[in-house]
This record gives structure tokens, sequence and C-alpha cells, in this order.
């Protein structure tokens, strides 16, 4: 590694460790960077960082070959957000986990292991460097579905005034699982565990098996749990994380109602729309990308369990504005209809940073106009 790529990659490595600062262990951040060993490799990869030996390997020429030193710094700063995330070997050895990334804790002896979800470790690394480089070009990123995921569980919970402290990406930089509930407002045993389903259950939808082969990998979980047709059993679990967002989404929506001075209707329904655009393509259009599997039946019972949920909803907002919840939902489904999908986020709820984020959201995805009124409810 010429001196020249060397100053590159080590200015791009302490430019993102600043960047992640307030979250990290610096005592473990200081453990690994006094093992770290930077390589230049040619290997199949553009860039990896190995738990084990706390090395970072980056292709240089691969690199180069795709985008010049825009994609060296790209790929550095998403390996190093992972060497942020890692516990020292020390801790490791006394706690008796086999892998640790930031809040993902990984057992050998696990016959499947629902703390260690690959998939999120890859959306943060990735989401934290379209931070850190926000001119990169979002649609060439290896794990721009994975993100679109982590963002819209960052939707679900946007209204949370905890959010504007730490992102959920970040919060994969420091092990503190406990931060990610408070999050989410999951307290009891039964909501932490439907957190941890979700994010699970995603790992399964999107098969993100482990790169390190001693832990268990998906077709184990599959396995233990004698599941027979892996694409229905996907596809159901799509449908039930995605309502686990929409109870988050509403339970904070409904807490800033309460907070909150000078909310209008218009601003509820803004983000009804939001959330309810994101959930097609998080929910229904995810877990029905194939028309093989009882697609009919499967969104039915998406309908009704999100119906449910905004149903609970309504009925607060009647109680706080005396407005019968009919004629709420009557003038929901007019709003919804006027929106046409042509939409510019603008509502006193979101901040101009939170609206920054959401109109990134609508204008980096495939538009998907939802199913003939399966979203207006009633009737």
């Amino acid at each position: 590694m010429s001196d020249k790529d060397f100053n590159l990659v080590f200015s791009t490595l302490v430019e993102t460790l600043n960047n992640r600062m307030h979250v990290v262990d610096l005592q473990q951040l200081d453990d690994n960077l006094s093992r770290l060993t930077i390589l230049n490799t040619t290997n199949s990869y553009m860039g990896a960082v190995t738990y084990e030996e706390i090395m970072m390997t980056v292709n240089l020429k691969a690199c180069r070959n795709v985008n010049g030193e825009a994609k060296i710094i790209s790929t550095v700063s998403h390996e190093t957000s992972h060497l942020a995330g890692y516990c020292s070997i020390e801790e490791k050895e006394a706690e008796g986990y086999d892998l640790n990334t930031g809040m993902q804790y990984g057992w050998s002896d696990l016959k499947y292991n629902p703390l260690y979800n690959n998939w999120l470790i890859e959306a943060s690394a990735e989401k934290l460097s379209q931070l850190d480089n926000p001119d990169r070009d979002k649609k060439k990123d290896m794990y721009r579905e994975f993100v679109k995921t982590q963002d819209s569980m960052t939707l679900a919970v946007i209204l949370d005034d905890a959010v504007e402290g730490i992102t959920i990406p970040e919060l994969n930089c420091q092990g503190d699982l406990n931060r990610l509930f408070e999050l989410f407002d999951a307290e009891t045993d039964g909501e932490k565990a439907e957190i941890i389903n979700m994010l699970y259950g995603y790992n399964l939808v999107y098969d993100a098996n482990s790169t390190n082969k001693n832990l268990p990998q998906a077709k184990d979980f599959y396995k233990e749990a004698g599941v027979e047709d892996r694409e229905v059993y996907r596809r159901e679990v799509c449908a039930a994380s995605a309502l686990t967002m929409a109870k988050s989404f509403y339970r904070t929506l409904a807490g800033k109602l309460k907070t909150a001075e000078d909310i209008t209707l218009r601003d509820l329904f803004v983000m009804l729309v939001l959330e309810e655009a994101d959930l097609n393509r998080v929910g229904v259009n995810m877990m029905n990308s194939s028309y093989e599997y009882g697609t009919k039946e499967r969104t039915d019972r998406f309908v009704d369990g999100y119906t449910a949920i905004q149903e609970a909803f309504f009925e607060l907002v009647s109680e706080d504005t005396g407005i019968p919840s009919k004629e709420l939902y009557r003038a929901f489904d007019d709003f919804y209809k006027a929106y046409n999908y042509e939409f510019t986020v603008d509502t006193a709820l979101l901040s101009e940073e939170e609206q920054a984020f959401v109109q990134d959201i609508l204008d980096t995805r495939t538009a998907v106009k939802p199913y003939d009124n399966i979203f207006t409810f009633k009737k």
C-alpha cells in the first residue's frame, strides 16, 4: 500500500471514528485499535473487517475500478463502523460469547441466535457510511434493501424524542440492547420479545447469514422450528414484523398527540400517509413478492391486524378532539385520495432534519401504490 493510499484509508478511518465517539465504548475501541492491522488485498471483497484478528482489508484496485477514491472512502467508512461496534477480546472471553458487534451477540453452542442479526449489522454500517458520505450514489449500495428496512424502523419511532439523541444505526456501535428497547418503548418482557422477533424476523426474510461459519445460520432455525416451506414462513414473518413497526408508530404518534401543542388533523394525516406508504413496501409487497403463496389470505390478515391498531388510535383522537371517529375516517379518506402519491413532507410534527430524512425515503424508493382501498380501511 502506497503512502498516498495509506493516508486516504487512515484519514477516513479517523474521521469515521470521530463521528461515532458519542456512542462507542472508548476503552473497547482503544483495545481493538491497538491490535488493528490494515492490508491491501486482491480478494473478491471490496473490504472487510475480521473480528478474530482485528484486521481491515481493502481491495484498493477493485474500489477504484468501481468509483475511484470515493469508493475507497465509502468502503473504509463502512468497515470502520463495524470496527467501532466490536467488543474487546477481553470482554468476549470474560462474557463467554463467540461474537459481538454492537448490540448483536452470537453463541456457537446455540441452535439458533435470535440476538445476532447480520442484516442489521450491515444496514447500520451502510447507513452510517451514507451519512458520512452524503454525495454517494445510494442506488448502487450493496446493502440498500437492508438500509430501507432499517429506515422503516426509524420512521416508525421518528416522533419519539429519544430518536433525536441517537439513531438506530448508531445504536449498533454500542452494546446495550436496552437502549433499543427504550427507543421502541418496550418495557415488559413480552414487548421486548416482540422487538427481538422483529429484528430476527428480517434476518430470516433476507436470509442474512453470518459470515462466521461457527455461528448457527438461518437454516438451523428452520430445522429447529420444523419449518417445511421457508418461502411461506418468511412471508408470514414479514407481515408480523411490519405489524410490530405499525404498533410502534401509532404508540409514538399517540404520545406526541398528548405532549405537542397545536397539532392539526393535517399533521396527523401526513404522518399516517407516510407510514402506510412505507408499510405497503415493507409489509404487503415484501411478503407478497410472489403470487404462489396465498397472498390474498395473508394480505387480509395483515390488513385486519393493521386496522385494529389504527381503530384504537382513531378512538384516542376522537376522545381528545371530540370529533366522531367516523368523521375522522372520512376526513382521512378524503385526504388520502387527494394525496395522489405526489407528496411533499411538511408537517410541524417533524423537524427540518426529520423531514429531510423522510423526503429522502420517498425520493430514493420506487413509488409503490397500495392495493385498491386496503389502506382506507372503513369500507
